[in-house]
């Protein structure tokens, strides 16, 4: 009698499939939609820039409360630059005040000049509190500290904070009176020799009575001093 062989392979993997009797689910392997994610949520974050010191501003030397005179003078160099027909001092003046007045400084300020009408000697309200860079560093003590031969530190900083590039019209010795020689006719002329230049990065005498190297058609910058 030969065996009889059963044939159980059909089952068995029927059931590793789960496809016996009335539990098989419809739906497996049907493709399903979903509804998509929510977007995330976005958190927005400030940067905040660090702004630097304070450059200029109306702080450096702060009017008196009590009406006297300023706890310091503001000195800079204008960072604009100008052959020697200024328009004279007052044209001068004028521009050391608009340049002051752009970058939010305070105050009345003249032109370090001089002609044969007048020199910061003569035209300077001579100060007895420091005279002070817009970065708040001081140039000299005083008046006399100012026009005695050196400075604390130099006149290197433009009304905008910035190295002044090249050196000053002048014709003014260390101790504030004219120089003498050419001074671009009262400095109206651009045509004219040489007047005497200062060279900004220096404290000794040199920073007002440095030399004569630019004629009048160069293009120069000015000291300008609060009064």
């Amino acid at each position: 009698m030969k065996p009889i062989r059963v044939n159980v392979l059909i089952v068995l993997v029927c059931l590793g499939c789960g496809c016996v009797g009335d539990d098989i689910d419809p739906t497996v392997g049907a493709s399903t939609t979903y509804p998509p994610p929510p977007p995330p949520t976005i958190t927005e974050t400030a940067t905040i820039t660090d702004p630097g010191p304070d450059l200029g501003s109306p702080t450096t030397c702060d009017d008196s409360p009590k009406g006297g005179e300023d706890e310091c003078k503001v000195v800079f160099v204008r960072e604009a630059t100008s052959n020697g027909g200024l328009g004279g001092l007052s044209g001068a003046d004028e521009k050391c005040q608009s340049a002051a007045f752009a970058a939010g400084l305070q105050g009345t300020y003249l032109a370090w000049l001089s002609t044969s009408e007048g020199s910061p000697v003569s035209r300077f309200k001579k100060s007895s509190v420091p005279y002070r860079r817009i970065d708040g560093v001081e140039v000299a003590e005083n008046w006399s500290g100012l026009v005695d031969g050196g400075l604390t530190n130099a006149i290197n900083v433009t009304e905008q904070g910035n190295p002044p590039v090249g050196n000053v019209w002048t014709n003014t010795v260390a101790k504030g009176t004219g120089w003498g020689g050419s001074d671009c006719q009262g400095w109206t002329d651009s045509e004219s020799a040489a007047p005497g230049n200062g060279y900004p990065p220096n404290k000794d005498t040199t920073w007002t009575q440095g030399g004569v190297d630019s004629g009048c058609g160069a293009e120069l910058h000015i000291y300008c001093f609060e009064q």
